[in-house]
């Protein structure tokens, strides 16, 4: 579907909008605000439970999962109906909500085993979103596509999963730049089997991300000879693993890995927060995680070898500011909750449009809730 130069694709109940500070900033805004609240129409319509009776005071979708599911429960009320809510709130989810992709998948994933306490848990995710309706997903672009590389956040809930000890992995892939954060996946998924460490629970969670973030490598070897031709003799010089771009606007340490630039001046950024997981992949082996290939069906020597190429590098960042951990953990915390749908590009409106209205040699993109970035 060709279209002009600045046309969306339809997404249906997606009203996208730009939006120009005074630099050189643009801001996209994913709202899908009227589809949300059909999702709490869904609910109340369902259960009978009027609006009013939703908690005012879930400013997470989670409850206390510390012991859930350990004692046998009768079914839930929603038994037959959970279902037509959840695939509502995934839509969303799927789309520019990923605050609510891990609590909406792990339910989905008990449709077939319902219980009281999941009919809790949706009242709870229900309440959150009714709570958070005027939240949207944004995007900031202020760079050229040189000073542009891809992140990928991948992390694991070691053993989350109180009925069966299987942990989940978190992947949340975007591309970064000096004023630039554009959210391109998030992804909430458990894994196939039991992890035995928590360095084992990342290695697999890596590698999911690893197998959606490397075809974004060729998108962008399609794409950028027909919207950014290269001058005669003009030299690109990338955001470089020792640079500013990303390691900047996540707030981590410098990276570890290697800071060549990629083939075509497009650099993968693989962002770790568990250092024994690094030293794994670099080396590419472990004696402990032998059994990874027959267990988990994924090899080590593969993921050392692609990270050991020249468009991808690996290294260490603050746990407070892996971007992944929102899609693995069920967090009832609203400070920290907070800290990590920022990470994730969703905020209130009125703090977009407070980077929006900024001119571009001031504050224009938010790194973290408390570290903007200077253009």
């Amino acid at each position: 579907d060709m279209r002009a130069p600045g046309s969306w694709l339809p997404i249906e109940g997606c009203n996208n909008k730009t939006h120009k500070g005074e630099g050189k900033v643009q801001c996209m805004e994913y709202d899908m605000t009227s589809f949300v609240e059909q999702c709490v129409t869904a609910y109340v319509e369902i259960t009978g439970v009027p609006v009013t009776k939703l908690s005012k005071k879930a400013m997470t979708p989670f409850v206390d999962e510390t012991n859930a599911f350990m004692k046998d429960e009768p079914t839930g009320v929603l038994n037959n109906d959970a279902l037509k809510v959840l695939m509502k709130i995934l839509y969303v989810a799927r789309f520019c909500r990923p605050d609510l992709l891990r609590a909406t998948c792990a339910l989905a994933r008990r449709v077939s085993k319902w219980t009281d306490e999941c009919d809790r848990k949706l009242h709870r995710l229900v309440s959150y979103i009714n709570n958070t309706k005027g939240y949207k997903q944004y995007a900031y672009v202020g760079d050229d596509w040189n000073k542009c590389s891809l992140a990928l956040f991948a992390d694991a809930d070691f053993a989350g999963d109180k009925t069966d000890s299987i942990s989940t992995s978190g992947v949340f892939i975007a591309v970064v730049g000096p004023n630039t954060y554009v959210p391109l996946i998030a992804l909430s998924k458990k894994q196939t089997c039991v992890s035995h460490s928590t360095c084992e629970a990342e290695v697999v969670a890596m590698n999911v991300g690893l197998k959606l973030a490397l075809p974004l490598l060729d998108f962008w070897d399609a794409v950028l000879p027909i919207f950014c031709p290269a001058k005669p003799g003009a030299v690109t010089t990338p955001v470089s693993a020792a640079g500013g771009g990303s390691s900047r606007l996540v707030g981590s340490e410098l990276f570890s890995g290697p800071s060549s630039t990629g083939v075509n001046g497009i650099k993968l950024h693989l962002l770790e927060d568990n250092e024994s997981t690094i030293t794994v992949i670099l080396k590419g082996a472990s004696q402990k995680l032998g059994h990874l290939a027959r267990t988990h069906r994924v090899n080590l020597h593969w993921l050392s070898e692609v990270v050991a190429s020249q468009e991808v590098d690996i290294g260490h960042i603050n746990t407070a500011d892996q971007a992944g951990d929102i899609l693995t953990k069920a967090f009832t915390d609203p400070k920290k909750w907070d800290t990590l749908r920022r990470l994730v590009g969703i905020y209130e409106r009125h703090v977009a449009e407070r980077h929006v209205a900024t001119s571009g040699s001031t504050l224009v993109v938010l790194a973290s809730p408390t570290s903007p970035i200077s253009a």
